[in-house]
């Protein structure tokens, strides 16, 4: 082989010393360690939905849910009357009626809160329940309550008013009614006797209703042969007052 031919091989400055460990060689930095994070750093405060939360290290940590409470839970055949505490200065809060066919849902305030659910199907479950509308939302009470059946409902009605003049001798109208009250929704009963000229004679009676009572008439004075007589009571079902019965009557 001609000499002047072959070639010699140097290493480059870079391949010297092979794979030796070179004293005084240094790693380049990882990026997760180029910059220390402090404590403080780490830790933030920010507000989700109005309310105060935590994040550590990028992850967001949930506020304690508010305490809440259901102190009353009744059922009608259509209709489920609630009473629920929720803490002081609450936000945010809503209770819900709910199965597989229906949702209804109403805002809740700190304090105590009182109300209805109405137009429901007799003899079903709903699912009563307390929820959160922030950002992190979820369920935070929870109760079962089953409407009755149409039988089982509790009945208010007046089914009879009997009543008889008796001026010539006390100088009093007497009168009864027979009711049932099962819901237990009437109260401050107020009968009137009024006459032609629009004179008003009444009694007002809250307990012991179905016993006798009477309306004075000389001491009014009611003139005439007739009255319009009216039973009326206050209706928490409707807010307000209503009239039960109405009806001429001999005076």
């Amino acid at each position: 082989m001609d000499n002047s031919q072959r070639e010699e091989f140097n290493p480059s400055p870079s391949n010297a010393g092979g794979s030796e460990f070179q004293e005084g060689a240094q790693s380049a930095p990882s990026p997760a360690k180029k910059k220390s994070l402090s404590f403080d750093k780490l830790i933030t405060k920010i507000l989700v939905g109005g309310a105060a939360v935590m994040t550590v290290g990028g992850f967001v940590l949930a506020p304690a849910a508010p305490e809440v409470s259901f102190t009353s839970l009744r059922a009608t055949d259509t209709r489920i009357d609630y009473t629920v505490e929720v803490e002081e200065d609450a936000e945010g809060l809503i209770i819900v009626a709910s199965n597989d066919f229906t949702r209804r849902e109403a805002s809740l305030s700190g304090g105590t809160n009182t109300g209805s659910f109405e137009g429901l199907k007799p003899n079903m479950s709903y699912k009563i329940t307390v929820e959160q509308t922030s950002a992190f939302g979820g369920s935070i009470a929870e109760e079962s309550v089953t409407t009755l059946t149409a039988e089982e409902a509790p009945v208010t009605a007046l089914y009879s008013v009997t009543s008889e003049c008796t001026c010539n001798i006390d100088g009093y109208f007497h009168f009864t009614m027979e009711l049932v009250d099962e819901k237990g929704i009437w109260s401050e009963f107020e009968a009137t006797l009024t006459d032609k000229k629009g004179t008003v004679s009444s009694c007002v009676f809250s307990q012991e209703i179905t016993a006798e009572q009477v309306i004075d008439v000389v001491g009014a004075p009611l003139v005439g042969k007739t009255a319009q007589f009216v039973i009326s009571c206050y209706d928490s079902e409707l807010g307000q007052r209503t009239q039960l019965y109405s009806a001429e009557v001999k005076i």
